[in-house]
């Protein structure tokens, strides 16, 4: 049977996390920290998961705008690697990445990705991208099962180790789901989730990582190492979409022609389009 901190340790480990200063640290200095933690509560088991494989995945990329509504610099994208993840110049750090880290996050279901990105009532311009895995994925499941004895055959933690183990999922659970703004202003806030997926579950030992959606609490977002990306990920399709203001609709634009690591854009005719036209309600209702 496992054994782990008291309940008393595993919540003075959290409250004195709470207390470190997100905003002035360096990524760094968060690890160091967070790694102090993680020796506290170092039998915390890590839960992976294989995925069957090929599969597909699916991302949405927004096209930056001005505030004109004109496509921003960096448009059209005509590299194939646009497709498959930011290049390593790109300085915004993600849930499980620091600043100039490449990392492909993708989801298993289509309307999840559209939802973790698109502003709902904004006037959006973005790229929905299909990818074909060809070999199986293993991830860390950040956020493991809520009760580990209901999946064994026998008790594996007393009820004293499984309080103090749903705590400390919780914690894992509320740093990987806290809603953080897609501005500058509180990206600061991804250094916790991304400190935890690279202290807590090294990124040395599986694909990637799986954890809850923001924005559709039933489904899940996957960050794959750009590694495994490069040997694994193929681009299917790449359509280029518009949604105006608050008009809860949705129209292609634009589809990618693929040509070996060349992309180009093809227009999509007017009669296409509005035969194309979708509900974003609609689109969105079976994840949610």
């Amino acid at each position: 049977m496992r054994t782990l901190p008291s309940v008393r340790t595993v919540l003075d480990c959290i409250e004195r996390w709470r207390s470190v200063d997100l905003l002035t640290l360096t990524d760094e200095e968060v690890e160091h920290e967070l790694s102090g933690l993680i020796t506290t509560l170092a039998d915390r088991e890590v839960v992976r998961l294989r995925t069957g494989g090929p599969r597909t995945f699916y991302r949405v990329r927004n096209v930056e705008q001005d505030q004109q509504g004109n496509r921003g610099v960096g448009w059209p994208w005509t590299k194939l690697q646009d497709l498959l993840w930011p290049p390593t110049c790109v300085d915004k750090r993600g849930r499980c990445n620091r600043p100039g880290e490449s990392v492909l996050y993708v989801c298993p279901a289509s309307g999840t990705a559209l939802a973790e990105m698109l502003d709902v009532g904004a006037n959006n311009d973005f790229v929905a991208i299909k990818y074909l895995c060809t070999e199986p994925l293993s991830l860390a499941k950040v956020v493991g099962p809520y009760d580990p004895n209901a999946m064994c055959e026998q008790e594996v933690l007393n009820p004293d180790g499984l309080a103090a183990y749903q705590i400390v999922r919780e914690f894992i659970r509320t740093e990987f789901t806290r809603h953080v703004d897609r501005g500058d202003s509180l990206s600061f806030l991804y250094k916790a989730s991304s400190a935890i997926a690279r202290c807590w579950f090294s990124p040395g030992k599986q694909d990637g990582w799986i954890y809850p959606s923001v924005q559709c609490s039933e489904e899940d977002c996957i960050a794959v190492t750009v590694e495994k990306a490069r040997s694994s990920f193929q681009v299917v399709s790449a359509v280029r979409w518009a949604s105006p203001s608050n008009s809860g609709i949705m129209f292609p634009l634009e589809r990618a022609v693929i040509m070996g690591e060349e992309l180009s854009w093809r227009v999509v005719p007017q009669e296409q389009r509005r035969r194309s036209i979708r509900s974003i309600r609609a689109y969105l209702s079976p994840v949610r």
